[in-house]
């Protein structure tokens, strides 16, 4: 995680973090669904992404890799310029709240 992030975002003591992701790393070895993840600083990614909450980044990475073996076809051979890909983007309307709510999370309106 660069300097940068680390001063706009509040985060534990880097012993912590390098505590954590050995535990995932643990934690994913007992896992026989989940394949072996090599990458710490995806695994780091993971937990910043979810407030430095272990449990909560565990629940997170058993339901990613549940939905990428269960729908493959979300995750896997997107091209941003298929037709399919383009009409969903025209039909599809994103916006992103700019202010941050009482719960430090951003409000998405999709219609």
């Amino acid at each position: 995680m660069t300097a940068e992030v680390r001063t706009v975002v509040a985060t534990p003591p880097r012993d912590r973090i390098v505590e954590d992701v050995r535990l995932l790393r643990e934690w994913i070895a007992k896992e026989p669904h989940l394949p072996n993840v090599e990458d710490e600083m995806w695994l780091e990614t993971f937990l910043y992404n979810n407030k430095f909450r272990l449990e909560r980044t565990k629940a997170k990475l058993n339901s990613y890799y549940s939905l990428r073996t269960k729908y493959p076809q979300l995750l896997r051979d997107r091209d941003p310029t298929s037709p399919a890909l383009l009409q969903t983007r025209k039909a599809v309307k994103l916006g992103v709240s700019h202010r941050l709510e009482e719960s430090n999370c951003r409000l998405f309106f999709v219609g």
